[in-house]
């Protein structure tokens, strides 16, 4: 038995069973939604504008900062609000062009404070920066009072007045933002990512990453972990990385992740014995990390959270992908969004078996990492 094919029978059936199961809710709820939904005759002020950021992706939330920049410039005088999870909170707070953010934890009883907490509001735009739609979304668009309400794609969905289309398979993941703004009759936006990272952070990587860059050395900052386990490096696939990595002697590995990655990258490098690859155990956190890519000369990651908030602190990328397919081109949606240089390295991709990142070529990886350094 192939239990690779098994396996990969049974995410897929687990997957249409959790999509059949959100849909029927959400009909179920557009049914009385759509008769409801709550809007105002016309802008009369400065009403504040509301944008919609629950699914707490922090490379999605990265990719929509220029978005919100290029809004707010372009109605300096209206209050910009984002509702996010905890994760975006983290993202958005340092940036100066939003006003305020509502922390939406998930669940029925954060989802009703949120409502409360707004609905003696009158809004010009609620905006809903996700094509894929929630209760919690239909429940607060629907029931908060706005002058237009906007959504991607989601045309059956009249409790929206205003519907953008976009190619999410074959356009880039900020087209849905350049179309609404042109929507909005905002023209020539520049959509770059902003991220900001607390100063004290960035003393404390510098010190940390100075102290690795002796004799000229280059720092390649390395997130082996994705946000699916099929997107995952293993460790023999790391260990063939860092190897190759480290034939050249001017290069120092810096492997960064959470705690619980850090806790297996900690094993790893114990196995492999060499000096010249290492990890902070005491930087577990999003802007800790963060903080050691601004001062690296390289990051290679499988994740396109890490490569979003890489194309933010401008830095060269090898984005590691699933290889294109008839259905969808990964290299063309979650591209790095900068002139810096990057490079995107495709993993093969067979319709009749399981994905696995494994199977790119190493070697073309550490190639071009040399050659983007300088030292080839």
């Amino acid at each position: 038995m192939n239990f690779k094919k098994a396996d990969q029978l049974i995410r897929n059936l687990n997957h249409k069973r959790i999509d059949a199961s959100r849909s029927g809710v959400l009909a179920l709820m557009a049914f009385f939604l759509n008769r409801i939904s709550r809007f105002t005759k016309g802008p009369i002020g400065d009403e504040p504008i509301l944008v919609l950021r629950l699914d707490d992706k922090v490379g999605d939330s990265v990719t929509a900062t220029g978005f919100l920049r290029e809004l707010k410039r372009s109605h300096p005088k209206n209050k910009l609000m984002v509702v996010a999870g905890p994760l975006t909170a983290q993202i958005y707070r340092p940036l100066a062009f939003i006003d305020e953010i509502i922390i939406a934890k998930k669940g029925i009883v954060s989802t009703w404070r949120t409502f409360f907490k707004l609905n003696d509001r009158s809004f010009k735009y609620i905006i809903n920066t996700s094509h894929i739609l929630t209760p919690r979304v239909l429940f607060l668009t629907s029931l908060l009072k706005s002058y237009k309400k906007l959504s991607f794609l989601n045309r059956d969905y009249s409790l929206f007045s205003d519907h953008i289309d976009f190619n999410f398979h074959d356009h880039h993941v900020t087209e849905r933002y350049r179309r609404t703004l042109l929507h909005l009759d905002i023209q020539e936006a520049k959509l770059h990512y902003e991220l900001k990272v607390d100063d004290d952070l960035l003393k404390a990587a510098a010190t940390q990453i100075n102290n690795l860059k002796k004799g000229e050395r280059k720092i390649i900052a390395l997130n082996c972990f994705a946000g699916a386990r099929l997107r995952n490096f293993k460790k023999d696939t790391t260990f063939k990385l860092v190897k190759g990595l480290l034939q050249n002697s001017k290069v120092v590995v810096v492997s960064i992740g959470n705690a619980g990655d850090l806790n297996v990258i900690k094993t790893w490098i114990s196995e492999l014995n060499d000096p010249r690859w290492v990890c902070f155990e005491n930087n577990p956190g999003l802007f800790e990390n963060c903080a050691l890519v601004h001062f690296a000369d390289l990051l290679i990651t499988p994740d396109t959270a890490w490569v979003h908030l890489g194309s933010a602190l401008q830095k060269k990328i090898i984005a590691v992908y699933r290889e294109d397919s008839l259905l969808e081109k990964n290299s063309v949606i979650w591209s790095p969004y900068y002139h810096t240089e990057t490079a995107i390295v495709m993993a093969p991709f067979h319709q009749d078996q399981p994905f696995d990142i494994n199977t790119v070529n190493v070697d073309q990886i550490v190639e071009l990492a040399h050659k983007m350094l300088g030292l080839s």
